[in-house]
């Protein structure tokens, strides 16, 4: 299947969207939104065991890794936000920018923000 449009466009749409620091809070709005959502279900999990009597634990005893996951990415999202929002880009002729030589490490990313 042909793509209907060219690869500049393309490559223009791409760095539309990825220096859109709307785009970037509205990622971690929601990603921070997903994390409070399984945080309650963990929470009540952790509340039910804590009661006496015998049973096993549920296995959402155990996403509280992936609640601090979703945390973790949704603050990444809200500093590069910030970066874009402050004039920089992250994206150019349709590829990342990386300013940061880890693109995870939080620390770096509150440095230039």
């Amino acid at each position: 299947m042909k793509n209907i449009l060219t690869v500049q466009q393309q490559k223009d749409d791409f760095d539309r969207i990825a220096n859109d620091y709307r785009n970037w809070f509205s990622k971690a709005s929601a990603l921070h939104f997903s994390a409070k959502e399984l945080f309650k279900i963990y929470n009540k999990a952790r509340k039910e065991i804590e009661q006496p009597g015998e049973g096993k634990a549920p296995i959402s005893i155990f996403i509280s890794d992936q609640v601090l996951l979703l945390e973790g990415f949704a603050i990444e999202c809200m500093l590069k936000g910030l970066y874009i929002a402050s004039g920089k880009k992250l994206s150019l002729d349709g590829k990342i920018i990386n300013p940061v030589r880890k693109s995870h490490d939080l620390v770096a990313w509150c440095r230039l923000t």
